[in-house]
């Protein structure tokens, strides 16, 4: 039986079994199980070729290649986007958010697998960025197809595309709340019980998933209660991150414009990849998606922000320690935009 007599097959069932509504709820089943398997397939992929590299790093014994593997996985995926897309991936949710609104939420086939491998190569090499929107972009790929090919309209199809995104998202996180969140604000532009219940089997089922499939999860709480003493951290701590927003934003659209004026894709992507290397070279902790640095600075470890850095020497007290930490998240923003201005993923 061939892929689309079985869906011929379910399609008939379906029209004298089981009304849209239960049906669509089935369907959302589906598709928390796939985009859920889908990100932990990426998950995998980068950290086993951030393995592969580090077995590779502790045999040289030289941190110099740090400034080649970022521009190795860029090259990489240049050459897959050229060779394989036609130069055309369509980066970020805002592709998405276009597909919904002027392609009646039918996101192209080849997306449900072309992300994970691009964004794969570029992470898993060192690329300082993470694997957020490109699991969302598969997730929701994989939930409109999904209603395309089991016969659905237009609403339900958008329903299943928030469901594979708040999947990905819920798999990546351990967390299907945000997931559900995340779907909720930012892609669907209206919430309706019928609509709020798919979304929250999906990312439910992705996140069972990931407890039995992945063992690393991000994050854990490490507070015992509501510290009040703490109030006034927090309001310092929310106009920081709303002056550093602010500065990612325009920092990154000065970057994307800079790139977007080079039309040689492969000089692009080479000088950017120098580029990144070099700051990633000086600043380690800027490699890769940065979890593990987070993890480690949960763990109060902070002298592994600065071990095999040329500066290791250089660093004798905290607050040098702090003012590194101010260096990184200023010139992390740098990083990442090197990243994808140069044709990464």
């Amino acid at each position: 039986m061939t892929f689309q007599q079985l869906l011929t097959k379910i399609n008939d069932w379906r029209s004298r079994h089981i009304s849209n509504r239960n049906f669509l709820v089935i369907a959302s089943l589906l598709v928390g199980i796939v985009a859920g398997t889908a990100a932990i397939a990426l998950k995998y992929m980068v950290r086993g070729i951030q393995s592969g590299l580090e077995s590779v790093l502790h045999w040289s014994g030289s941190n110099y290649l740090l400034f080649l593997f970022p521009l190795i996985g860029i090259l990489l995926t240049v050459f897959y986007v050229q060779r394989f897309r036609g130069g055309k991936l369509g980066r970020g949710i805002a592709n998405i958010l276009y597909a919904i609104v002027k392609k009646s939420s039918n996101v192209e086939r080849d997306k449900t697998y072309s992300h994970i491998i691009t964004s794969a190569l570029t992470v898993g090499f060192g690329g300082s960025a993470g694997l957020e929107a490109p699991i969302v972009v598969t997730g929701a790929a994989i939930g409109s197809n999904t209603g395309r090919d089991l016969r659905m309209n237009y609403k339900e199809r958008t329903v299943l595309l928030a469901a594979g995104a708040a999947a990905g998202i819920a798999a990546v996180f351990n967390s299907p709340i945000a997931g559900v969140i995340f779907a909720v604000e930012v892609i669907l532009m209206e919430v309706t019980i019928p609509s709020f219940i798919p979304l929250l089997i999906a990312a439910a089922t992705a996140t069972v998933l990931s407890n039995l499939l992945y063992e690393d999860q991000l994050f854990f709480l490490i507070t015992k209660g509501w510290q009040f003493n703490a109030i006034p951290y927090y309001i310092v701590l929310g106009i920081l991150m709303g002056l550093i927003s602010v500065y990612i934003s325009r920092t990154t659209l000065r970057i994307e414009k800079f790139f977007k004026t080079r039309k040689q894709v492969w000089k692009k992507a080479l000088w950017g990849g120098i580029g990144l290397g070099v700051v990633i070279f000086l600043l380690p902790p800027l490699y890769g998606e940065g979890y593990h640095t987070i993890e480690t600075l949960l763990k109060g470890n902070y002298q592994q922000l600065i071990a095999g850095s040329w500066f290791e020497p250089y660093i004798t007290n905290p607050w040098m320690f702090v003012a590194l930490g101010a260096v990184i998240i200023l010139v992390k923003i740098l990083a990442t935009s090197l990243t994808i201005g140069s044709g990464g993923n």
